[in-house]
């Protein structure tokens, strides 16, 4: 970790660090926290800690659990003529053409019959920069251009489904809205804005339709109290706690 994670009997500050084996951690001390919890987002290791915990505590609990950590480790990297899958689009990574506006493009082709899908989606890498490919830049770039396909796709496909349970519950939010965001699925705001995650677009029809009822249960409930979650609960049938569950477990196939 860096020289201010390591002085021993100070309090661990929300923020970004770097471990020579983990690689990059993000930390995130809450009032309401009462364990360590980690998980990966991506190639990141996010970890949740009580407000408070000194880096003493802090680095035995990672030192503790290194090799569990490095053994469920994600590896994501983005090769050439690789297909991400979602339910209603392929994304292949192709090479381009040196006669491409940017290094890293993206193009759509609609009603194609590939594989039964929607829409079949391109991320197009210039052959100027394929001897890159490998590099962090090059490949956070590719990312990011996956991303934006995946945000199309979200406002397509899982934006109307969102609709459609709204309709069915009975709630409406002033609005709908699509945001990266690297922690959050999804956010309902106090004015009954709900925000939901391009990530949403590679998810399966249940664990979409988990995150889309969360949030319509915060236009009535914005904690999670036990109100909130038998709310919640009675809008997901009964499975809240099941896919709760599924949904912490997905493998999301971008950072």
């Amino acid at each position: 970790m860096n020289e201010r994670y390591l002085r021993d009997g100070l309090i661990i500050a929300a923020g970004h660090y770097d471990h020579p084996r983990i690689g990059r951690v993000a930390v995130r001390p809450g009032r309401t926290t009462a364990c360590f919890r980690a998980r990966w987002r991506g190639n990141m290791l996010t970890v949740s800690c009580p407000y408070g915990v000194t880096t003493a505590a802090f680095e035995n609990f990672i030192a503790s659990c290194e090799a569990k950590f490095m053994e469920v480790r994600p590896e994501l990297f983005f090769p050439l003529n690789k297909v991400i899958d979602t339910p209603e689009t392929d994304i292949a990574i192709l090479t381009g053409t040196d006669v491409q506006p940017y290094d890293i493009m993206t193009s759509v082709e609609m009603n194609s019959p590939a594989r039964g899908k929607i829409e079949n989606h391109r991320v197009l890498v210039a052959p100027r920069v394929l001897h890159m490919i490998t590099s962090p830049e090059c490949q956070k770039a590719i990312n990011n251009a996956v991303l934006d396909l995946a945000a199309r796709s979200t406002r397509m496909f899982v934006l109307p489904m969102a609709r459609r349970i709204a309709a069915e519950i009975g709630r409406q939010p002033m609005a709908w809205e699509v945001k990266k965001s690297v922690h959050l699925l999804g956010k309902c705001t106090s004015q009954g804005i709900i925000t939901l995650n391009p990530k949403l677009a590679f998810m399966p029809a249940d664990l979409r339709r988990f995150v889309v009822c969360h949030e319509l249960a915060h236009l009535s409930e914005m904690n999670h109290s036990a109100a909130f979650h038998r709310l919640c609960d009675s809008y997901l049938g009964g499975r809240e706690a099941e896919l709760n569950r599924a949904v912490k477990a997905f493998r999301f196939p971008v950072f």
